[in-house]
């Protein structure tokens, strides 16, 4: 998740979205991204207490700022019916109660999940002195394009975090106001 060369220990899930902090200026997203890449080991090494820390304050922290996040919605809906996008995009756009739930309830499931990370699956001597290993790791750094479903955002970012993996996302325009908060609030 580390977008920068410093490291946030106490803000692990910060990192998860730094590319995503300039919704419209990627520029030096080739920079930020090798530095993901780089810090990407610091992030495969963090403890499940952590990451599990982390994403219970994310849970929080959603919902402590519901009022904030439906504010932005609204005029993400304001400005898809102005611009006259399909209904069939405005509804994966409105972000709900009952989304803001499903949310925070999948970062709950999210957190009471066995961590697999470094699980050895199978070994297998193949020769004397060579053993192949199967063991769960982390990718590094994943990259998302997501299309105007701001709840996707929450997920993605939960997801990687859970696993220890560095992240690039990128939402839909249509969902400008609301990601901005979510990512405010995550970061």
């Amino acid at each position: 998740f580390v977008a920068g060369v410093n490291f946030p220990t106490n803000m692990l899930w910060a990192a998860a979205l730094e590319a995503t902090a300039k919704l419209y200026d990627w520029e030096g997203l080739t920079e930020k991204a090798a530095a993901m890449k780089i810090d990407s080991t610091k992030m495969a090494v963090t403890s499940t207490d952590t990451r599990n820390n982390a994403l219970a304050l994310i849970a929080k922290k959603l919902i402590e700022n519901q009022k904030e996040i439906f504010a932005a919605n609204e005029l993400d809906l304001k400005e898809a019916a102005e611009n006259n996008i399909p209904d069939s995009v405005i509804k994966r756009l409105k972000f709900s109660e009952s989304k803001l739930h499903d949310v925070t309830k999948g970062i709950e499931n999210l957190i009471e999940l066995k961590d697999m990370l470094f699980h050895k699956e199978f070994e297998r001597e193949l020769d004397e002195g060579l053993t192949l290993v199967k063991e769960k790791c982390p990718i590094g750094v994943i990259g998302v394009i997501f299309e105007a479903r701001p709840d996707a955002l929450v997920q993605i970012a939960s997801l990687c975090i859970k696993s220890a993996n560095c992240a690039i996302l990128k939402g839909g325009s249509e969902t400008k106001h609301t990601n901005k908060v979510l990512f405010n609030l995550i970061y």
